[in-house]
């Protein structure tokens, strides 16, 4: 090997660990908004998203759309309005529009233990009645 094809090599070898390093760093140090939530946290599995409302009932107000692949922090947990037999209602850690907001379970997968929520809003029957949706519609759930 010549001295200049030598020098030349140990210049790419400098190039790339230099590169490497800034890679690394660069990952080390990613935003906070990429990371996920701390536990218990929830990620949105219906394809079109899923609405969030104002009371764990598909009836009450909605307050926001989240979109497939979002993650939220779950507050607790309550025994709502059942939706398409799930019967479970995260209640988010986030307040929106400074309401607390609740979100089906059957449209979000939980990360993490989920604690039930210490008193749990009253309902009356009709908002607990079944309600049936097909995961195929075209839009949003819950």
């Amino acid at each position: 090997m010549t001295s200049t094809t030598l020098t030349s090599s140990r210049h790419r070898f400098a190039t790339l660990a230099a590169a490497a390093v800034a890679l690394a760093g660069a990952l080390m140090t990613a935003s906070p908004a990429l990371a996920a939530p701390p536990q218990p946290y929830g990620t949105v599995i219906a394809e079109h998203g899923v609405y969030v409302h104002s009371h764990p009932f598909v009836g009450s107000h909605r307050l926001a759309l989240l979109s497939r692949g979002t993650e939220v922090g779950l507050h607790c947990e309550v025994v709502g309005e059942p939706v398409d037999g799930n019967k479970i209602w995260y209640q988010l850690r986030e307040h929106i529009g400074g309401q607390l907001s609740w979100v089906t379970a059957r449209w979000v997968r939980n990360t993490g233990r989920v604690p039930a929520c210490p008193s749990s809003p009253r309902l009356t029957r009709e908002e607990t009645a079944p309600v049936e949706q097909n995961p195929r519609q075209d839009g949003p759930l819950g």
